[in-house]
């Protein structure tokens, strides 16, 4: 029922967001608590999408970024969705005009929002709903590939810190 409620959430955030480009996102998280890695590992597969951007001034664009963390190990596991919305901002002229470059770009973004995490870890079994800022420094390569660093910092949770960073690999597939 949790991951059908989450399902929902982020399909009716697809069509609230879609309004210039959709990207496929994966990549590696590294938790930073020392609890968690050891209870499951400390390295993970993450993957998501990312919506397009609403333009501003000077190329900042506002956009969503849906990110899925998932683990299981000795007996323990783990479930992360994060939705957040924030402020993309190329450097220099990357993106001018409403249009990127053909080239590389770099840029920073930050987001706030929020972080569903389903987990069990030893005898302690949660669902919390947690609240999540994260801020990205990447690079594009032409129109459709970036990479990028990002770091997401999460409230506790009944002594454990979900808190990693990510380094990830995004595909734009549709832009409109």
């Amino acid at each position: 029922m949790r991951l059908a409620t989450l399902a929902v959430i982020s399909l009716l955030s697809v069509s609230a967001f879609a309004q210039n480009n959709v990207g496929f996102k994966v990549g590696g998280y590294f938790p930073t608590d020392s609890a968690v890695k050891n209870a499951l590992g400390d390295t993970w597969l993450s993957y998501g999408l990312s919506f397009g951007a609403v333009e501003q001034a000077n190329g900042r664009r506002m956009g969503a970024d849906i990110e899925f963390v998932s683990r299981e190990s000795s007996g323990n596991r783990l479930f992360m969705g994060t939705l957040s919305y924030g402020l993309l901002q190329p450097f220099g002229n990357g993106w001018a005009r409403g249009q990127r470059a053909s080239g590389t770009a770099p840029y920073f973004a930050v987001r706030g929002g929020l972080t569903y995490a389903d987990y069990r870890i030893g005898a302690v079994d949660a669902s919390p709903v947690l609240l999540n800022a994260n801020a990205e420094l990447g690079m594009t390569f032409g129109k459709n590939l970036n990479l990028s660093l990002r770091y997401d910092l999460m409230t506790e949770t009944r002594g454990f810190n979900f808190s990693g960073a990510t380094i990830g690999l995004k595909y734009t597939v549709v832009s409109f």
